[in-house]
């Protein structure tokens, strides 16, 4: 089980990073031209970046039309509402 201290740790290093996601997720399609703060956030980026593509082509698939820009476009807003809400 987790102390409080590692949960604190985790969460704080996460908000730190959450701005470089966002500009991954702002140039999705160009995702090797941002330079990645660490090999942390590369890793959650890609695994994100992974993960949306898959939903997006079975997603794309069902609707029968291309769909996977507006799963992109509600994980950046889920970054950046979610910055939008940090208090340091």
């Amino acid at each position: 089980m987790s102390t409080l201290y590692e949960v604190t740790v985790i969460a704080y290093a996460c908000l730190i990073n959450l701005p470089f996601l966002a500009d991954g997720f702002h140039r999705w399609h160009a995702h090797h031209t941002v330079g990645f703060y660490s090999e942390q956030v590369k890793i959650v980026f890609s695994a994100i970046y992974t993960t949306v593509n898959h939903l997006g082509v079975i997603a794309s698939a069902a609707q029968g039309r291309d769909v996977t820009n507006h799963l992109v476009e509600i994980v950046s807003l889920m970054c950046v509402f979610t910055l939008g809400n940090v208090q340091y």
